[in-house]
């Protein structure tokens, strides 16, 4: 009889989702674990290789062992943000809490969330209860929380960040006792997320190490999907498969045992129904040598490395009879050695303060000294659009260029919507480079694109991008017009309307601009990014008492509406509590002019006349952002040694 053969029971080299429950075998005693330290601990932290199969140990085997009639769980988080949603459209916030929030929930705007904590996203979640009405455990988990210290490790601002976040996640757990936390993290890099466990742990941190596959394991997780099919292993098959997979050592990389066992399935003949000891030598190594081969060829293409040079040197480093990656360091991008470890292909440990790589297995020595020579993977204009979001959310500006216009010539004439947003994304790269003016034309060719595609949402977000960069550059006027069109797209989108009142108030139309901040108010009474717009008005108009009424209602403030409640404090006198607020705010935007002019107006309250000029000159000199035009006007009046009047500012 001819075996009805189902779908593929082997995932691949891809992780395992909670779909693929079904067919997740060899961790059942790890998922029990996991799910019990998740349910249990205030923060759980899950570390292991690259390749252990961290992410399908949450996803296909913790995830489904807790019933929603038990616990509730938001979606998997991550702390990367690569989007084609126009970046200049977004208010000053945590790159960090944005991409956790977005991940968390997707389908709210992420104009929206940028105005809001951990915190705050919690407390606005409906709160669900058990049969009885207790408050059910609310699990959350950050997959990959290696990002978190990921990049440049004495950047300023990637650490300001860093702190701010880590500090928010703390003040979360703090106040939501139901909240249970997992952290998933790559064994290299958890020395670095040391200092934040501790931040985030209260005492109360649980860890789990997941270890790659020994032979009993490894043999349960190729047999078991079997089971839903009508083929199996012959006789001494599998032994022989997990034998060669161990390559002499006692332990098995996960991903290869799927990479191979997909490649025996799909090369069986529809009406085999046994994998032989014959199939597996014909094809084991093959699929690993292939595999191997179009990785490091994408990433070539990826990267812009010639391939063969990328080749070369993996085999000289790794694969040689005179290799010693301890004493060779890595002579590769930082980026294309992440990219590699992402492929299964190397792993890092942190030695002595240095981080060290070596190859993922030594499995991996045949393929890599038989190489083949392997095209990339076909991808088209989506592919290369779904890789250029993943390298600017890396920041990895170059590269999401290079793809984003190959999207766009691969998609130019086929899909409007595709080229409209690669232009946006573009656009988001011109941005984060500080390239306005680039920047501008990319969401003013995408905001066409999307016009002629009728979605207004689109053209919406794309003119408040188009209106900030007006207003950033000064270009008041035209600010105004564009976020006037933005904001008859998008009436309730509370960024909108908040860099509208802002182009006002830029104007001078500083009446016209609490008006319009009011208006959103009386709908939307607790809106932070309103709120904290209106608070930052009033602390420059004078109205101290007001200001601090608004500002007083946000859990946490950025450092330019720090700097106006502390000038909101100096204006009634507080000057012990004002010079606090504009320290702190000082020390997370040192070069903001806002924020220097700030201090140099409480400097003069305060009667400190020549620090008060010296932080004026700095803030007419600042770029990061340039001072709006009213207040320009300040500057001038305290380096003319005229006093200040908090009152008369705007």
């Amino acid at each position: 009889m001819t075996p009805q053969v189902s779908e593929p029971p082997y995932v691949g080299p891809r992780a395992f989702t909670t779909a693929d429950a079904p067919r997740f075998f060899g961790r059942e005693a790890a998922s029990h674990r996991l799910a019990e330290l998740w349910r249990e601990h205030r923060l759980t932290v899950l570390h292991g290789p690259s390749g252990s199969g961290r992410t399908s140990l949450i996803e296909a085997g913790a995830r489904p062992l807790l019933p929603s009639a038990e616990a509730e769980i938001l979606p998997t988080g991550r702390l990367s943000y690569g989007s084609v949603f126009p970046a200049a459209a977004l208010p000053e916030h945590n790159p960090y809490t944005l991409a956790l929030l977005s991940s968390w929930s997707p389908a709210e705007p992420a104009s929206r969330l940028a105005g809001w904590s951990v915190a705050d996203f919690l407390t606005r979640r409906p709160q669900r209860t058990d049969v009885l009405g207790r408050r059910m455990p609310l699990l959350a988990v950050i997959d990959q929380a290696e990002e978190l210290v990921a990049g440049p490790p004495h950047a300023p601002d990637r650490e300001r960040a860093r702190r701010s976040f880590a500090d928010e996640l703390a003040e979360a757990l703090d106040e939501h006792r139901h909240l249970r936390l997992l952290l998933s993290v790559r064994e290299g890099s958890l020395p670095d997320l040391e200092p934040y466990e501790r931040t985030l742990g209260g005492g109360e941190v649980a860890r789990l190490r997941l270890a790659p596959f020994d032979a009993g394991t490894a043999l349960d997780a190729v047999r078991g999907p079997l089971r839903r099919t009508a083929r199996s292993f012959a006789p001494g098959a599998a032994e022989a498969l997990i034998d060669d997979l161990r390559a002499g050592t006692p332990v098995v990389e996960p991903a290869f045992a799927q990479i191979v066992c997909e490649r025996l399935w799909r090369s069986l003949p529809p009406q085999a129904g046994a994998i032989t000891a014959e199939a597996v030598q014909a094809h084991g190594n093959a699929a690993l040598t292939g595999y191997v081969a179009r990785a490091l060829a994408d990433v070539a293409e990826q990267y812009d490395v010639p391939v063969g040079g990328l080749r070369s040197w993996m085999q000289r480093t790794f694969a040689g009879t005179d290799r010693d990656p301890a004493t060779n360091p890595p002579q590769m991008p930082p980026a294309v050695l992440r990219a590699l470890e992402d492929l299964h292909l190397i792993r890092s440990e942190r030695s002595g303060g240095e981080l060290r790589y070596e190859l993922q297995h030594p499995r991996l020595i045949a393929p890599l000294g038989q190489m083949i020579d392997t095209r990339p993977s076909a991808s088209g204009p989506a592919e290369r659009l779904r890789a250029a979001t993943r390298a600017l959310a890396s920041g990895e500006f170059a590269r999401a260029e290079r793809q984003a216009v190959t999207a766009v010539r691969l998609g130019a004439k086929s899909d409007l919507r595709l080229r409209a947003e690669a232009e946006s994304l573009l656009g988001n790269v011109a941005h984060g480079r500080g390239l306005r003016k680039e920047a501008e034309t990319h969401y003013q060719t995408a905001a066409s694109l999307f016009e002629a595609r009728q979605d207004r949402t689109a053209v919406g977000r794309l003119l408040a991008a188009i209106g900030q960069i007006r207003l950033a550059d000064g270009r008041g006027a035209e600010a105004l017009e564009e976020l006037h069109a933005a904001a008859e797209r998008l009436p309730t989108d509370l960024t909108v309307q908040a860099e509208l009142a802002r182009a006002l108030w830029e104007l001078g139309q500083t009446r016209a601009a609490i008006t319009v901040l009011d208006a959103v108010l009386s709908a939307e009474g607790d809106a932070p990014e309103i709120l904290r717009t209106r608070g930052e008005f009033l602390a420059d108009l004078g109205d101290a008492d007001a200001a601090l009424r608004d500002l007083d209602r946000l859990r946490r403030l950025p450092p330019g509406t720090r700097a106006a409640r502390a000038l909101a404090l100096a204006t009634l006198g507080r000057f012990d509590a004002a010079r606090h607020e504009i320290d702190a705010a000082l020390d997370e935007a040192p070069d903001s002019g806002p924020v220097l002019l700030y201090a140099a107006r409480i400097a003069g309250l305060r009667g400190a006349g020549d620090s008060a000029a010296d932080l004026a000159r700095r803030a007419e000199a600042a770029q990061d952002p340039a001072l709006p035009r009213h207040q320009r006007r300040v500057v001038r009046r305290i380096l003319a040694h005229r006093p200040d009047d908090p009152r008369s500012a705007g």
